[in-house]
C-alpha cells in the first residue's frame, strides 16, 4: 500500500513539475474596465497567476 501511494505522490508532483514554465515574457493587458494589468506585477508582489486564453473560431 506504502508503494502505491508513494507512486502516486511521485506521478502528480512529476506532472505539476512539468506543466508550469519556467520562463515568462513580461506583458500589460487591458481589462474590459480600462484598467491595466502586468503580469511582472503581480508575480513582484508574490501573487499566483492564472491565465486562461480563449480563442473564438
Amino acid at each position: 500500500m506504502k508503494k502505491l501511494f508513494l507512486s502516486i505522490f511521485i506521478l502528480l508532483t512529476s506532472v505539476v513539475t512539468f506543466a508550469q514554465p519556467t520562463v515568462a515574457e513580461d506583458f500589460t493587458v487591458t481589462d474590459i474596465d480600462g484598467v491595466q494589468h502586468n503580469l511582472f506585477t503581480y508575480l513582484d508582489q508574490g501573487k499566483y497567476v492564472y491565465i486562461e486564453f480563449l480563442l473564438k473560431g
